[in-house]
């Protein structure tokens, strides 16, 4: 039935032309970033945002890695599925530098670039859960550094 009315709709002159919400995600998902930093400032829209890479995060179990370089695996591992590039660490007696790069920053139909202003948002949240997951005092912070359209550098630590 739902489909019946779809393709009624496309024959319907009064329907949109062009990207349908109601037939594509990414424009579903551009409304929701819009509508997001529409009603947020940007304490709260980067809050928001880092929960939901604390939930991403949580998809990977880091519990019991030693080594960086495991660690670093089973991140790319999840990156990987995501299709959301990969992660270099470098660790140094007063944190860890988190070089992140081919983060999509790009959203087709996200005209506003809102995908590119909150994604690094939800990769703080994803690389502080984990840091914290494995010992480091929940006191100490993940910051952005810097961002490009190939690069996320993030700081956790001082």
């Amino acid at each position: 039935m739902f489909m019946g009315r779809l393709d009624q709709d496309r024959q319907d002159p009064g329907v949109k032309t062009g990207p349908s919400l109601v037939r594509s995600l990414p424009a579903v998902v551009t409304l929701m970033l819009d509508e997001i930093l529409a009603s947020t400032d940007d304490a709260q829209s980067a809050g928001f945002f880092r929960k939901i890479g604390e939930r991403i995060a949580g998809e990977l179990d880091v519990d019991g890695i030693e080594e960086a370089e495991d660690l670093v695996d089973a991140m790319n591992g999840l990156w990987r599925i995501l299709g959301w590039g990969e992660v270099r660490l470098e660790l140094d007696d007063e944190g860890i530098d988190v070089y992140h790069r081919g983060m999509p920053m790009d959203l087709e139909s996200d005209e506003a670039g809102n995908w590119g202003k909150v994604a690094p948002h939800i990769l703080v949240g994803a690389y502080e859960h984990w840091f914290h997951r494995l010992g480091s005092g929940t006191t100490i912070a993940t910051r952005i550094l810097r961002r490009s359209s190939d690069l996320i550098l993030l700081r956790h630590g001082y």
